[in-house]
C-alpha cells in the first residue's frame, strides 16, 4: 500500500477495508508513504508487488 496519510492512519484504512486479510503477513515494509516510495528505483518499487 501506497499512501500519502502517515503509516498509522494507512495502517488502520487497510485494516477497515481488509487489507490485508488477517491471515497474510502485515509488516511495516506493507505500506510505504509517497515521499518515500517516489525516492525508490524502478526494481525497488516492483520488487515488494505480489501478482
Amino acid at each position: 500500500m501506497i499512501t500519502g496519510d502517515n503509516e498509522h492512519a494507512a495502517r488502520v484504512i487497510a485494516l477497515e477495508c481488509g487489507i490485508p486479510n488477517l491471515d497474510e503477513d502485515f509488516n511495516n515494509e506493507a505500506i510505504v508513504e509517497q515521499r518515500i516510495f517516489k525516492k525508490y528505483s524502478p526494481e525497488e518499487r516492483t520488487a515488494g508487488v505480489n501478482h
